[in-house]
């Protein structure tokens, strides 16, 4: 079973009519939310499933390493979704994830705020000390189907991030070389560059192949921003664009 109808959901439609598991990909997923009522909706949507004999897939958020952002409603909200999780469910998989990346309307990710406002020509911030994690949703899968298929990390928090942290600076200047257009954006003095733990994951990257080096990032937003492919998938002007989620 599969809940949600965004990035995330999508990319694990093969499991919809799988009745042992449900992949929980239906939570908020704008970082910068503020509105109770998006907290509580997911919250609402979760106690059905803690009586199930099901296993519960759930998202959570790498951000949670990130110190500079602990006083946030996000990060307050994952920590009590991820602590709910583990109280009242018995058979669960949460899995921290850093940035996706791929064929997605939702236009509060970062690197679709990116997209839209360097095309768009409009003037943004960004955080010069701040570093952020990216992950192909085509891998993000690989890596979480391989763990669900040989139950890896039952009852357990675990992180899916590859090795390549990248300063959000840096990831400007990408975005800059794949679009050839020049960005106009404001450097604050904020933000932190934190690191997250994937060691656990090492050999599940090595069999699966999956290299994260100096490339990487630079071909993860050329394959989903380079040339006219992301225009067309991507318009902040379909009415579907503030509905998806995750």
């Amino acid at each position: 079973m599969v809940i949600g109808n965004g990035l995330i959901a999508n990319a694990f439609k093969k499991y919809k009519d799988d009745e042992s598991i449900v992949i929980f990909a239906s939570g908020v997923s704008d970082s910068l939310q503020t509105s109770v009522a998006e907290y509580k909706r997911e919250k609402d949507l979760l106690p059905p499933f803690f009586e199930q004999k099901t296993k519960l897939v759930y998202f959570s958020t790498c951000s949670l390493s990130d110190e500079s952002l602990s006083h946030t409603p996000y990060i307050h909200h994952k920590t009590e979704i991820e602590n709910l999780i583990k109280e009242k469910k018995e058979t669960f998989t949460i899995f921290r994830l850093p940035i996706i990346v791929g064929q997605s309307r939702n236009p509060h990710t970062l690197t679709n705020f990116f997209y839209n406002k360097i095309t768009g020509n409009e003037t943004f911030q960004t955080y010069a000390n701040s570093c952020r994690f990216l992950l192909d949703i085509e891998d993000a899968f690989k890596i979480i189907e391989m763990i669900l298929k040989n139950n890896y990390f039952n009852k357990e928090t675990i992180n899916i991030t590859l090795n390549n942290r990248i300063k959000v600076t840096e990831l400007v200047e990408i975005f800059e070389k794949v679009l050839h257009r020049q960005a106009c954006h404001d450097l604050v003095e904020k933000g932190t560059c934190y690191t997250v733990d994937n060691s656990r994951i090492d050999h599940i990257l090595k069999e699966l192949n999956i290299d994260s080096g100096s490339d990487y990032n630079f071909q993860l937003i050329e394959k989903y921003y380079g040339g006219k492919r992301h225009e067309l998938f991507f318009n902040l002007n379909n009415p579907a664009a503030s509905a998806e989620k995750v």
